[in-house]
């Protein structure tokens, strides 16, 4: 059983504020932290693996819906789904987080691999910054400058083993070793979180079932905010 889910900054930026230390307890199972190798200049590599107490349809549910679920995020003032195209979704989002300036960046993710509408087989989604699908930089607000990785969902009776790889530059001035120790405390937190949200939406039936070759198709675009392109 879960104790209360701390909140999360999303997929993107789990690390790009606060601080940390050693890996904290986690009530996620088998949780494992491996920082790799950083494959660009000025940015950090890590890839988390553990096995989440929720069936794969639901946490697939929860990361495709990563917008909706945005209360759910520490400090995320705005998260939007603002074009969809095939097997490729573009999201947009911004965080205020304290003490740092605020951030925003353009994702754009693909579905490579999905499970069949059964929850079997795997679920991979590739992702990367596309700064020019969405509104330019603005002032006062830093844009992550480099955040790319993917998610693997693998069925495991009724949980779901998660494998998650990022690479990430939060831009400004937070040093890349600050960022790692940040990645310490964040990555438990996200995944209880991810854990929380996808037995939440199992429990109220609202989790979508694979559509082949189509695996956006209950995700709708949203225009983006006022506030993303005029200011904050």
């Amino acid at each position: 059983m879960m104790g209360c889910a701390r909140k999360w900054l999303g997929p993107a930026v789990v690390a790009a504020v606060g601080l940390g230390g050693v890996l904290p307890a986690s009530a996620v199972e088998g949780l494992v932290l491996n920082f790799d190798p950083a494959p660009k200049k000025d940015t950090y590599a890590l890839t988390v693996v553990a096995l989440v107490d929720a069936p794969a349809l639901a946490v697939r549910h929860t990361l495709l819906h990563i917008c909706d679920f945005k209360d759910s995020y520490a400090y995320m003032k705005e998260c939007v789904v603002f074009n969809v195209q095939d097997n490729q979704a573009w999201s947009y989002a911004r965080v205020t987080p304290p003490v740092l300036d605020p951030r925003d960046y353009i994702s754009r993710r693909t579905v490579v691999e999905d499970l069949k509408p059964d929850g079997t087989g795997a679920l991979r989604i590739v992702y990367a910054h596309d700064h020019r699908a969405g509104p330019p930089p603005r002032e006062g607000i830093i844009r992550v400058e480099v955040n790319e990785g993917h998610w693997e969902l693998t069925p495991v009776g009724n949980k779901t083993k998660i494998t998650y790889a990022l690479t990430l530059n939060p831009g400004g001035v937070v040093p890349i070793w600050m960022a790692r120790l940040a990645a310490r405390r964040a990555a438990p937190a996200q995944l209880e979180s991810i854990e929380k949200i996808a037995r939440a939406q199992l429990a109220a039936g609202k989790v979508d079932v694979p559509v082949p070759g189509t695996p956006w198709v209950d995700v709708k675009a949203k225009p983006l905010p006022g506030a993303a392109i005029t200011g904050r």
